[in-house]
């Protein structure tokens, strides 16, 4: 098999185990109970879970093995351990999400791996969630790769909640796993909630918190 069909199949199998941690939200109208595929989050976590040293080895060996000029003293070892470092596990899961090709990957590697030191232009082009596409395109090297990062790297950033507590941000996601219509009127409609909640921030409580909330 080619370096690229080893990649696809390496790439599709993270793919998978980043996906069997998601969370897709439930919402149950007069009783009928829908997945909401659009609002998809991967719990904070998720991307080192699956992530491992490991795969990472694995995943660098097939990059170096494309021959880039940048790579041919690089170990996938030293890049594993430098994405770790940096940091830069999110970055590599929502790139996996996007069902990137090696190029991408490869322009990723070069770009944000193998400096061995990073200025402030560095750490800019690193910064989650993107706010630029040009940034994207800088890194993966590739605009259809760009715009679909750009759509699916706020599957990454729910609010973490924790007992009692929330941490808030700017995100594009709620940590919602199911919805109930429970009520409604002219005051707006009422629902339950059940929300993902993290009991301390190493791992992820058992049980749900629930809470009502209205759309106005």
């Amino acid at each position: 098999m080619s370096d690229s069909g080893n990649f696809r199949n390496l790439r599709d199998s993270l793919y998978g185990n980043l996906v069997a941690l998601a969370c897709v939200p439930k919402v149950e109208i007069d009783g009928v109970e829908t997945e909401q595929l659009e609002r998809r989050f991967f719990p904070d976590g998720s991307a080192t879970k699956v992530l491992t040293f490991s795969r990472l080895e694995r995943l660098f060996a097939l990059v170096v093995a494309t021959g880039h000029e940048q790579l041919r003293r690089v170990e996938p070892r030293q890049l594993a351990r430098q994405l770790g470092d940096r940091n830069l596990h999110v970055y590599l899961a929502i790139l996996i999400t996007s069902k990137c090709d090696l190029e991408s990957l490869l322009s990723f590697t070069t770009k944000l791996l193998v400096p061995r030191t990073w200025t402030d232009v560095e750490h800019e082009l690193a910064r989650l969630p993107v706010e630029h596409r040009s940034s994207l395109r800088v890194v993966l090297g590739d605009d259809v790769t760009a715009d679909i990062f750009f759509q699916k790297q706020h599957d990454f950033f729910a609010p973490v909640i924790e007992k009692n507590k929330e941490i808030r941000g700017h995100f594009r996601r709620v940590p919602y796993v199911k919805e109930k219509l429970i009520g409604q009127g002219s005051f707006g409609k009422i629902y339950e909630v059940v929300v993902r909640l993290l009991a301390m921030r190493s791992s992820l409580h058992s049980t749900h918190l629930r809470l009502l909330y209205s759309n106005h």
